[in-house]
């Protein structure tokens, strides 16, 4: 009976001790770092193309962030629903600045899913395309797109992935919509068509489940860099209400040289998914990536921010888009990015706030390149008296805060926060000035406009979808390299305008 107890009491207390090294394990490899690297085939899967291929754990840890946020913290929208009856009310808004693809263009048939583009009727260089089953060779991909991306084209760096008996699954490709729709240059086109003609270049050696964005951005150019995230925000909208999914990876594509800034700011605005630098990406994974679905974003230069204040648009868009005046409407594309922009640094509009003036905020620009190619004097349209001008306003406003503004020397998040919260912005024409977007209801962007700059009309077109205030101020002297701002002349102006 001894012998018979102890042995019951040992072997309980083995039991005991497994339950809890198998607790210990399950509670380790729940939560292990997103950037752990794992290649371990973890089963069998079958695919939509019938090809029996090993599932890797693509970013494994990562997808194990991706099912809890599914289940937890986005089991409600990340950004509150608006009704319809705030967003745009004139039929060529609705169509053209909510991002309503209409024209659809099938390359490999009409009966085939496998590319869908999609493109808009009001202008020829906007665009966005989604394939089913795309496989990728990540380093020759990352070189050719960083150092030579017209050779994209013949570089049979991304591929249609073939079905199990190896044929062609756009044998017979028709490109003409593609050509009437998408210009030349347009690199969602490259990328769809280079897709379709290339020769496959391997077997798969890692899959990634689910849908995947790609998405080109620029490295400093703050201005093309928020329009390439308003593009992207416009597409996960898009993905996320018709098909009531996250995105599984998100991979953003160099469009220069350069060191990308604002990395962590990136990660926190589009929290719904990891998102990495296709060098990255490169790094991490050698050999063929497979998407099971892949969805090609337009660039900023796509966007119908940038489209609508183009005079070469068709039909003349940006005279319509001066119609499409975004105050009061919470539920446009515009207004739904700017929430999403804020959140990151924790702020939020204040309802109660009035028109009156308590900061200034006035932003002096250094000397910069928008990317390693450019010419250093072409760019810089320095304000020459930024001092003259500050004390002059300090002096005509004594109970406001005037603030100088150098964003060189600020993180991202500390000049949102800045401009939200003044109550004038005012700065020269230049790539900074798209924080007017952050702009509180009552505020207003003063725009010093030199001669040279008059006919482009980027931040009033900005103001204008935006809802946000705006004045031209053209009595300045000077061009590209010094303006010299008249500050009695702006003094006066801003008593008018408050």
């Amino acid at each position: 009976v001894k012998v018979f107890r102890f042995f019951k009491l040992f072997f309980g207390v083995v039991i005991c001790i497994m339950l809890f090294l198998l607790f210990l394990f399950v509670i380790h490899t729940g939560h292990r770092p997103t950037d752990v690297k794992v290649f371990a085939v973890v089963s069998k899967k079958t695919n939509i193309y019938g090809k029996t291929i090993p599932v890797q754990t693509s970013i494994s840890s990562h997808r194990k962030v991706i099912t809890d946020s599914q289940n937890n913290s986005f089991s409600t929208p990340l950004f509150p629903f608006i009704d319809e009856g705030s967003s745009w009310k004139d039929p060529f808004c609705d169509e053209f600045l909510s991002n309503k693809f209409s024209v659809e263009m099938k390359p490999c048939g009409t009966s085939s899913h496998r590319v869908m583009c999609y493109g808009s009727p009001f202008d020829d260089k906007m665009g966005t395309c989604m394939f089913d089953g795309l496989a990728v060779d990540p380093k020759t991909l990352y070189q050719i797109m960083r150092d030579d991306r017209e050779s994209v084209q013949t570089s049979n760096a991304i591929w249609l992935l073939r079905d199990v008996s190896s044929v062609n699954p756009c044998p017979d490709p028709v490109f003409d919509l593609m050509e009437k729709h998408m210009v030349k240059g347009n690199g969602v086109k490259q990328l769809a068509k280079t897709s379709i003609l290339s020769v496959p270049q391997g077997k798969c050696q890692t899959w990634i489940n689910g849908t995947s964005f790609f998405f080109n951005c620029y490295d400093n150019h703050i201005y093309f860099k928020f329009l390439s995230w308003y593009s992207l925000h416009n597409g996960i909208l898009n993905f996320e209400s018709s098909s009531g999914k996250l995105p599984s990876l998100i991979i953003r594509i160099p469009e220069t040289k350069d060191e990308f800034s604002h990395a962590d700011y990136e990660h926190d605005l589009f929290p719904e998914a990891k998102v990495m630098s296709l060098h990255d990406f490169s790094e991490m994974y050698d050999g063929v990536t497979c998407f099971e679905h892949v969805i090609l974003t337009p660039s900023a230069y796509s966007t119908n921010a940038f489209r609508c204040k183009m005079a070469d648009a068709v039909g003349r868009i940006h005279q319509k888009c001066y119609n499409c005046n975004g105050r009061g409407l919470p539920g446009t594309r515009f207004m739904t990015f700017r929430r999403r922009a804020l959140a990151v640094c924790s702020l939020e509009d204040d309802p109660n706030r009035k028109k009156e003036i308590h900061n200034i905020v006035v932003q002096v620009r250094k000397a910069y390149l928008r990317h390693s190619t450019d010419n250093l004097r072409q760019f810089h349209r320095v304000l020459a008296n930024s001092d003259e001008l500050i004390n002059g306003l300090k002096t005509a406003f004594p109970n406001a805060n005037v603030l100088k503004m150098v964003a060189e020397d600020m993180t991202l998040c500390d000049q949102i926060k800045m401009v939200h919260n003044a109550d004038v912005f005012m700065g020269v024409h230049g790539a900074g000035l798209v924080h007017l977007w952050w702009l509180q209801d009552t505020a207003m962007l003063f725009e010093l406009v030199p001669h040279s700059q008059m006919s482009n009309p980027t931040f009033k077109m900005l103001s204008t979808l935006t809802g946000r205030r705006y004045f031209g101020f053209t009595k300045i002297k000077g061009g590209e390299t010094k303006v010299i701002a008249d500050t009695p002349a702006i003094i006066e102006e801003l008593k008018k305008q408050f």
